[in-house]
């Protein structure tokens, strides 16, 4: 048999492969090296469940030297398949069996990574590393492995010393890791540890320089030949040729520009701080705003702002970069603005696609993409002279006065009294309890709605007492205080160089810099000794909010900027809050942000040439103290009138802009932006133009999802759709026809109304357009309308108040009247003559009585209004598993979970009735074995079946059906089902178990 076997697998006939496998592993007779064999075909072809039942089965009959191997590809399919703590049990038992298996712990590492462990999964790959037996051929790549996993875990569990030597360790196995390199170098800009390029043998300095990152190469290079080759070497290394285009190039003629902006920072970060004001202040009448971000909810004040912000928000962290690009071409967005650039937790793959006719950058690093889907920068003429535009694959668009916006509605801080510059008599010293923050007694920031620069507000900034507020932060009272809060790797040990010269020439004063790590505050003290500045010199806080750091800024005297990356991220706000910031301009844009800024705050005497420039500007400000507070003074009564804080011109000038390239703009949105030029633009937060974003927007949106595949069936339904009197609602077509058949009725439509929206899905399922729709939605509620049904004018107008009054009603159904073919009523009757309410328990045994007439009665999706909270990741998914056969029964047990069910007896849609054919015997073993999966789950889950003995009668007449249909028709199933016997016995034998043991 075992010859036979062979065979069979050398053909390729997996089905017979198959059978002779599980015949010889019950004989205890099938050989590891067969099962190994076997189980990869398997696996390669989707056969999961077959391929983990005959691992079972042999581990269950077979004896093996190693077994532990096969414990272990166990725990790999398991994981595959979702299984984690079959998985994890997979991993333990390879180990038990054989202790330091450095593949098993490799893998039990990763999964307990996965399941949030971190510090459980450094642990195991340490301890994987000592176990290893490094005279062992394949020790150097498992030994890297290890250490590349144990680099990138401890560095995004901020332990940076431990991740940089487990990355140099890595590079000294094998220097020619061209992802690892960067990475390591990274590691070391982020830690201080100068020379960032150190020695690796086997990689040339010349090397490591030419593996920087572009990113990297701006905060080590003011050169932008440089750093232009950075960005073009990184963009081969890690992006494939770009596919399609899958925008229109010609434009989509809207009446308003569709304007998506994508970022990661769309929270309590820096820019999200930046473009907070603009999405407020864009001029609803020319533009729509559209904001796609993979950011976590973070929770923050400034993240609902940013939403309320747009007129549509479009979450895409969990889509894939193709998937991601297809929602935003769904929208038909004209122009797509990428706020974040190469920073980490970048998605350049999503712009590869080309999801909108014309793409920009704006605020992310400053430097070039070399991203060839990257049509244009925003930028102005200081930080983007025309001298440096051949260093850009990208097309300038320049901003008048600063490429940066300004939020006027952040807070101002009250300003701390100053006290008297000492006489010289000795260096001055950083408190060794610095405190992280400000204490909480501290005032607070006030609040304002109407204007951003309240005189009240600035009087008492001017007046308030903080006498004790340097001592609060671990700082000197006395003396003059240098400060520096960008990230550790913007500093270089050049720039690191000039600030220790100026504290040599100003002996009464500390630099104030931030950082959490304490490796990285070492490697700073060590740097500052090595130079002649005791470590008493430097001062460090922790990372803060933003308005502790405001606070922190009035207890600084002058800001030092960084070079040649400058500190444009916060720079901002340091003006912002009224803090002089000194900068020196370069060669290359990193190096001129914060010029720009200070230009345009009017402060042309803080931006210098040169470094010995800088060096001697920064001493002289300490040394004339007038002439610092004239500059602070005047950046405090510019705040009110200078360009930089002018967002409602800088946007109004953006717009301008955005008009100039996109594609395909309508004769009446031009004159709307010419008279809008031409207008007084909208004042400070607080008038109507304040978050007044048109649109839909909150709780109340409808999602009407229509998959279709054929354009004959989808009219009527697309009309009645639009002719809901319920106006909060969007439409979204999902298109699986061949060739996208349905476009040509759907174009008019389009145009007429922004609520619908065009998904093509070619080739897709039935259930998996549907979850297509699903994904675009943004509604909080989800109608389904099959294509050929038709929807009453006022259904969602009826169903939806269902949810509003009664909040724990989870799903709300109509009857869905039938109709023959010639559009004729059927003779039929609603499931329950009287508007009924039913309890979710009591709905989900009839559902899981395998009743299909009720089941079909009770959760066909077009009878259905659903939550969207409720319906889980997608339609067909009940506690994460997915069906077919029964996905709609699974869609409803998943949103009848802690909630109520409502049927109305009013028939608010209709469907054309089909003729029902006959199931096969292969269907209908589908559906059995789905069945008694849902039964498995919903007791797994909780359910509580009433009376107890119900579970029981419920399993064994299931079980008594699959028999039956076994039996009746086995001489059929055995030549079309022989793939779905793994699956069948594993169904019956858990069944059967459950029945014996309930």
């Amino acid at each position: 048999m075992s010859q036979q076997l062979q065979q069979a697998m050398a053909a390729g006939n997996l089905a017979e492969a198959g059978t002779l496998a599980l015949a010889l592993a019950r004989l205890g007779e099938l050989a590891i090296i067969d099962l190994i064999g076997l189980t990869g075909l398997l696996t390669a072809q989707g056969r999961t469940e077959q391929t983990i039942s005959l691992y079972q089965l042999w581990l269950e009959h077979c004896d093996s030297p190693l077994e532990y191997v096969a414990w272990y590809n166990l725990a790999v399919v398991q994981l595959q398949a979702g299984d984690e703590a079959g998985a994890e049990r997979g991993y333990r038992q390879s180990l038990r069996l054989r202790p330091g298996f450095t593949e098993s712990q490799l893998g039990l590492g990763a999964l307990l990574e996965r399941q949030r462990q971190p510090e459980a999964a450094l642990a195991q790959w340490r301890a994987a590393l000592d176990d290893l037996d490094t005279a062992a051929a394949a020790s150097p790549v498992l030994q890297i492995r290890l250490y590349n996993n144990i680099g990138r875990l401890a560095e995004a569990q901020g332990d940076l010393p431990q991740a940089e030597q487990a990355l140099l360790h890595s590079l000294q196995l094998d220097p020619r890791q061209p992802l690892i390199a960067p990475q390591w170098l990274n590691l070391r800009r982020k830690l201080c540890a100068w020379p960032v390029v150190g020695f690796v043998p086997g990689l040339s300095e010349s090397a490591l320089r030419h593996a920087t990152s572009a990113l990297a190469m701006l905060d080590l290079s003011d050169d932008p030949a440089r750093q232009l080759a950075a960005a073009q070497r990184e963009v081969r290394a890690t992006l494939p040729p770009p596919p399609a285009p899958l925008a229109d190039g010609d434009g989509y003629g809207h009446r308003k520009l569709r304007v998506g902006y994508l970022s990661c920072g769309f929270g309590a970060q820096p820019v999200g701080r930046m473009v907070a004001e603009v999405f407020e202040l864009h001029d609803r009448g020319l533009v729509e705003v559209y904001g796609f971000c993979w950011s976590p909810e973070d929770g923050s004040a400034l993240r609902q702002r940013l939403l309320r912000g747009m007129d549509l928000h479009v979450p895409i962290a969990t889509l894939s970069d193709a998937e991601a690009a297809q929602a935003i071409r769904s929208h038909e967005i004209d122009i797509l603005v990428d706020l974040h650039g190469r920073l980490p937790g970048a998605r350049p793959g999503i712009l590869q696609h080309r999801a909108a006719p014309v793409q920009i950058a704006w605020l992310g690093q400053p430097g070039t993409s070399a991203m060839a889907a990257i049509d244009y920068v925003l930028a102005d003429a200081v930080t983007l002279p025309p001298a440096l535009a051949p260093h850009y694959t990208e097309q300038p668009l320049y901003l008048p006065h600063c490429f940066q916006p300004q939020d006027r509605r952040r807070p101002l801080a009250p300003l701390p009294s100053r006290p008297a510059m000492p006489s010289r008599h000795g260096p001055l010293s950083c408190s060794a309890s610095a405190a992280p923050s400000a204490p909480s007694s501290r005032p607070t920031a006030p609040s304002w709605s109407a204007s951003p620069f309240p005189p009240a507000t600035r009087k008492a900034a001017l007046t308030a007492p903080a006498p004790s507020a340097r001592a609060a932060l671990g700082l000197p009272e006395p003396g003059f205080v240098y400060c520096c809060f960008s990230a550790p790797e913007h500093i270089t040990p050049e720039r690191f160089a000039t600030w220790m010269r100026i504290l040599h020439q100003v002996p009464d004063s500390v630099l104030w810099l931030q950082s959490a790590s304490e490796a990285v505050r070492d490697n700073l003290r060590v740097a500052a000794m090595q130079r002649g500045v005791p470590s008493e010199r430097l001062c460090f806080a922790e990372p803060a909010s933003p308005d502790q750091q405001a606070a922190r800024w009035l207890a600084a005297d002058l800001f030092l900027d960084t070079a040649p990356h400058a500190s444009a991220d916060i720079a901002g706000e340091v003006l912002w809050a009224g803090l002089p910031l000194l900068t020196s301009t370069g060669r290359g844009s990193a190096s001129r942000t914060s010029a720009s800024l200070l230009l345009a705050a009017g402060l042309p005497e803080l931006v210098t040439a040169s470094e010995q420039k800088y060096e001697a500007r920064a001493v002289r400000l300490a040394e004339r103290p007038k002439e610092l507070a004239r500059l602070r003074n005047r950046l405090r009564k510019h705040r009110d009138s200078a360009p930089l804080f002018d967002t409602p011109q800088l946007v109004a000038d953006l717009e301008q802009l955005y008009l100039r390239v996109a594609k395909g703009v309508s004769p009446a949105l031009a004159n709307a932006a010419r008279a809008a030029a031409a207008a007084t633009r909208p004042g400070p937060p607080g008038t109507a133009h304040d978050g007044a974003a048109s649109g839909v927007r909150g709780a109340g949106l409808v999602s009407i999802l229509i998959p279709a595949d054929d354009p004959l069936s989808l009219e009527t339904t697309l009309l009645s759709a639009l002719a809901q009197t319920y106006a909060h609602c969007e439409i979204i077509v999902g298109d699986s026809s061949p060739g996208g058949a349905c476009l040509p009725l759907l174009k008019p439509h389009l145009k007429a109304h922004r609520r619908l929206r065009y998904a093509p899905a070619p080739g897709l399922t039935p259930l998996d357009n549907l979850n297509h729709c699903l994904a675009l939605a943004l509604g909080a509620y989800i109608a389904v309308a099959p294509a050929g049904d038709t929807l009453a004018p006022d259904k969602i107008a009826v169903m939806l108040p269902y949810f509003l009054d009664h909040p724990q009603v989870s799903l709300v159904a109509c009857w869905r009247q039938p109709r023959a073919p010639d559009g004729q009523a059927l003779p039929a009757a609603p499931l329950f003559a009287d508007e009924i309410a039913v309890g979710g328990g009591s709905l989900a045994e009839l559902l899981l009585s395998g009743d299909s007439g009720a089941a079909a009665a009770v959760c066909a999706p077009g009878a259905l209004l659903y939550k969207r909270a409720g319906i889980g990741p997608a339609f067909g998914h009940y506690h994460d598993r997915p069906y077919l056969d029964r996905a709609e029964i699974a869609t409803a047990l998943t949103a009848l979970a802690g909630g109520d069910y409502v049927y109305l007896p009013r028939p608010l849609s209709s469907y054309r009735a089909a003729p029902a054919a006959a199931a096969t015997p292969l269907a209908r073993l589908e559906a059995g074995i789905e069945a008694l999966e849902l039964l498995f789950q919903a007791r797994t889950h909780g359910h509580r079946f009433e009376p107890p003995e119900r579970f029981r009668q419920l399993l064994s007449a299931r079980l008594a059906e699959l028999n039956t249909l076994v039996v009746t028709h086995y001489v059929q199933l055995a030549a079309d089902a022989a793939h779905r016997v793994d699956a069948l016995q594993r169904t019956m034998r858990v069944g059967y178990q459950l029945l014996l043991t309930a």
